[in-house]
């Protein structure tokens, strides 16, 4: 009633009457009163301030347009909040009528206020890094609030000092509080800035606040030891230096605020490494140990390369760097299982540990040469007790010594192409480079591993396989990748690839040893050289037997290896050997009932596996003859076990590899043979999935939803070739996008509103439907069976996240064009869009980010409608909501709609600027309608 009563001309707000509700709250706030009264007014000032800041959606309605609540959330931010805030500190710092209750409201009322920031709903408000807090204010009400402070009897006390004495205490005004609570406001305050501050205001109020956080997080690591509530809050209060680093960077310009910092950050970055080491399954402790190396590499990335200020963060860096691995490596983490190691760190601590180590990397690579030295030395003496404990704990060492020896070569940038960092830039030639320093190491680490491959961690095996993988793909095939470090891979290829098939060989089904062997593989065989470097060591020999002899590998590995053997071989002999190799891929029978399970899913995952190293490659034209056979032969067989849950998977996966390597590198008729399969087997693999009761069933979940996204992968993959690669003419491509939908249509149908809780197979299935219907879009409007599409479509209008939602906005657009583009009038599909948008605005779901895409829509909607069958649509939409004035909202914008349907030239768009508006308030009010 009160922002209401603010309301003016032109849903404009009357700042008289908003400045005298301020003024009355103000006064109620420094009333001195009974308890009961004090916690009743600051209650209303917390629902004052979540009504004017739009916390809530019910407070973005009101059957007010949005233009009035932008304005009362702009008046409010200028005028009320900085008031607020203010009458409250000082009813703290002067201890009237305090009680416990009335400073429990008193937190919750401060902490509501300064997450002002954080409840962002217009556009023009939301700020680029949603990760860090940041709150931007102006006006001298706030400047003399953060740097004067609050007024007492006799002098002013800055709000820093005020939050210090009450942590120090334990109490404000003799009331004990949670002391979380006072954390998070200690932590909001680190994020305020003001555009208009000078440098010295900056360092003037960050230089404080800095000081404050410090002074907690060292209380808090004080007593992290016995209190778990302590470790608990310790991210928070390591937030607060966060949030200066990233808001007030520029006080760190000052090298005595920067050395001062630096050394503070070192100090708990340290001490949390030892509790990390002490509570290895701590979140609070991992989370706070990742906020300040993160501080740290912020720091770093900040200050010139050759400033002195620089050399104070690269040392403090350095020295944080050598006290990971000295705790870490005198203390064993393992779980007595060799198999694994436990990860008692989190990935995102190695990646800054190695950003830091890149500060210096002639000493981090001698740390790190140095430790593995160490451990290997250990490790030796360690032979005549194969399984002991000690032994574990070495290779574990090892393990972790190669973790960060990963991240600190490069950057873990998956399915991007990774540059060398520009520390590492220099000359291989020398030896006393820190790569070929770190890679001759582990040269020498690879032979003693090979040597004892049988008492070997699979993890320590994977983890080295994993740097050398790194090393090749960064420093050796990439562009910029140096000519003497080809050289020197090309010198040593022979060794590496021995080390990857005797690891393979040993660890058959380790998925990691897998993972790492077969990358390193792949990334080798590109380089140019090595093909005939190893074409004359006799290491094809191993390759070929490895292929032929008949042992089993985890999934597609022996495909893998073929694949490489493929690339590698003379081209002189290789029509002859080729053949005898690839018989090994097939199977060799008829009748489908007499072939093993195990020989089908082998066959599958193989062929998948060599279609996945010949991608990019020419030699997959000189076999395709051969390859075309094989998969005839091999998806005939598996479809008919179908029955079998794990055939139809692997041969799922085989199809998807099959058409990712061949639809890119094929032409013609070679082309059209890859779209039969992928026709023929998708309606096989979605109609078992369909007919077979036993998917359904509780056990078979899983492997139910490994299928989907493997199918939602295959229409993905499909339709982006197809908008992209695609070079056929329509007639031949009709046939494929008749089935694709058609599939679609029936694959929809598998989804229930359980399997769309799983956000994962969520967005895999809504991916599938919007690139199926971008990239054949006549084909999905003229599907007979449209009421699945439209259901679809529903349920991701109404879905909570944003990008489901952006998903039904562009598919109903592209539709809506489609419709419009083809000519038709008066479409039964348009009357079936039409209600579908119409239902799912009426429950007030839609982001009102998406208003001008539903005005446009609906426009062209009606628009191509004869005006009786609109308001049909529009009669049987509203009978289904008893509400009046949800019926009075929608009416509305439908009359702004037709009102655009009849207009023309500018007179269209300023009427269309109107109907977004229309509908952004309209969804605003419905929500509002709905929640009261």
């Amino acid at each position: 009633m009160l922002k209401l009563s603010c309301a003016a001309a032109e849903s404009g707000v009357d700042t008289n009457i908003f400045l005298e509700i301020v003024s009355k709250m103000l006064s109620l706030l420094a009333e001195r009163q009974s308890e009961g009264s004090i916690v009743f007014v600051r209650h209303v000032a917390i629902h004052l301030v979540e009504e004017f800041g739009l916390y809530h959606p019910s407070s973005r309605g009101r059957e007010m347009p949005l233009r009035f609540h932008r304005a009362c959330r702009s008046v409010f931010e200028c005028h009320g909040l900085v008031r607020l805030l203010d009458a409250l500190l000082c009813c703290a710092a002067n201890c009237l009528s305090e009680t416990s209750r009335t400073v429990e409201a008193l937190f919750e009322c401060l902490g509501t206020i300064l997450s002002w920031s954080t409840h962002c709903f217009f556009e023009e408000e939301v700020v680029e890094d949603e990760c860090s807090y940041s709150f931007r204010v102006s006006g001298i009400l706030w400047h003399t609030l953060l740097l004067e402070g609050v007024s007492v009897p006799g002098t002013r006390v800055t709000v820093d000092s005020l939050l210090r004495t009450w942590y120090s205490e334990g109490n404000l005004c003799g009331f004990l509080f949670n002391p979380v609570s006072l954390v998070e406001l200690i932590c909001q305050f680190c994020g305020i800035t003001m555009e208009s501050w000078s440098v010295s205001d900056r360092v003037n109020y960050g230089d404080r606040f800095l000081s404050l956080t410090c002074f907690v997080t060292r209380k808090l690591l004080s007593i992290a030891g016995p209190c778990e509530d302590a470790r608990t809050v310790l991210p928070l209060a390591i937030s607060g230096v966060r949030n200066i680093v990233e808001n007030l960077g520029d006080i760190f310009t000052v090298h005595e605020v920067l050395s001062r910092y630096v050394s503070e950050l070192s100090l708990f970055a340290k001490t949390l490494i030892e509790f990390d080491s002490r509570f290895p399954d701590d979140d609070g402790i991992m989370a706070a140990l990742d906020k300040v190396l993160s501080c740290l590499f912020k720091l770093l990335t900040m200050t010139p390369c050759y400033d002195i200020s620089r050399t104070v963060v690269a040392a403090a860096g350095m020295e944080v760097f050598n006290t990971f691995l000295s705790v870490k490596l005198s203390n064993a983490h393992s779980s007595e299982e060799a198999e694994y190691f436990s990860d008692t760190f989190t990935m995102s601590h190695l990646s800054l540990l190695g950003h830091l180590a890149r500060s210096d990397p002639e000493q981090a690579a001698a740390s790190l040469c140095l430790s593995l030295e160490a451990l290997q030395r250990r490790n030796a003496k360690m032979e005549q007790h194969p399984s002991g404990s000690d032994r574990l704990q070495v290779q574990e060492g090892i393990w972790l010594v190669l973790k960060i020896i990963d991240a600190f070569l490069a950057d873990a940038c998956e399915g991007e192409e990774v540059s060398i960092p520009s520390c590492f830039t220099g000359s291989f030639t020398s030896g006393s480079h820190p790569v070929v320093k770190i890679v001759s190491t582990l040269m020498i680490l690879m032979q003693e591993v090979v040597q004892n491959l049988p008492v070997a961690s699979p993890a320590l095996v994977s983890s080295l396989l994993e740097v050398f993988g790194t090393f090749i793909g960064v420093y050796v095939t990439a562009d910029d990748g140096d000519v003497a470090g080809k050289f020197f891979f090309a010198q040593e290829c022979i060794v590496v690839v021995s080390y990857v098939f005797n690891a393979l060989r040993t660890f058959s089904f380790d998925e990691d040893v897998a993972l790492a062997g077969c990358r390193v593989l792949d990334i080798s065989v590109k380089i140019e050289g090595v093909a005939f470097v190893l074409r004359s060591s006799g290491i094809l020999h191993t390759a070929e037997e490895m292929v032929t002899c008949g042992q089993l590998f985890y999934e597609d590995v022996r495909g893998r290896i073929a694949g490489f053997w493929i690339r590698c071989i003379s081209g002189d002999t290789f029509s002859e050997r080729i053949v005898p190799v690839l018989q090994t891929f097939d199977i060799h029978g008829t009748d489908f009932t007499s072939v093993d399970v195990t020989l089908c899913l082998e066959r599958c995952s193989s062929l998948a596996g060599l279609f996945v190293s010949l991608q990019g490659s020419e030699r997959l034209t000189w076999c395709f003859g051969s390859l075309t056979s094989l998969c005839d032969h091999v998806l005939s067989v598996s479809v008919c076990r179908f029955y079998e849950r794990e055939v139809t998977i692997r041969t799922t996966e085989l199809l998807l590899q099959l058409f990712l390597t061949c639809s890119v590198a094929l032409h013609g008729e070679e082309v059209m043979w890859v779209l039969s399969k992928v026709r023929m087997t998708l309606a096989s693999v979605i109609n078992t999935i369909a007919e077979d009761p036993t998917w359904s069933n509780e056990g078979a979940e899983e492997e139910q939803h490994r299928l989907l996204k493997l199918i939602s992968r295959l229409f993905c993959e499909v339709s982006r070739w197809v908008m992209m690669e695609c070079t056929l003419p329509l007639e031949l491509l009709h046939p494929l996008g008749t089935h694709v939908i058609s599939s679609l249509g029936s694959f929809l149908k598998l989804f229930n509103e359980h399997s769309l809780s799983f956000p994962e197979l969520r967005e895999s299935a809504f991916a599938a439907f919007q690139l199926c219907a971008e990239a054949f879009t006549r084909d999905f409007v003229s599907h007979t069976d449209s009421r699945v599409f439209l259901l679809t479509l529903l349920f991701a209008l109404d879905d909570e996240s944003v990008d489901v939602q952006r998903v039904g906005i562009t598919v109903a657009e592209r539709v809506v064009t489609c419709l419009r583009d083809s000519g038709l009038k008066n479409h039964e599909l348009f009357a079936q869009l039409l209600s579908t948008i119409l239902r799912s605005f009426l429950r007030g779901k839609i982001a009102v980010s998406f208003s001008s895409q539903l005005a446009r829509s609906l426009t062209t909607l009606c628009g191509c409608l004869p005006p009786e069958s609109v308001e049909l649509v529009l009669g049987e939409t509203l009978s289904l909501c008893p509400e009046p004035k949800l019926t009075d909202i929608v009416r509305e914008v439908m009359r702004v709609v037709h009102e655009c349907v009849v207009s023309e030239g500018p007179r269209r768009q300023a009427v269309l600027r109107s109907l977004d508006e229309s509908i952004a308030d309209g969804l605003c009010n419905i929500r509002s309608v709905l929640l009261a």
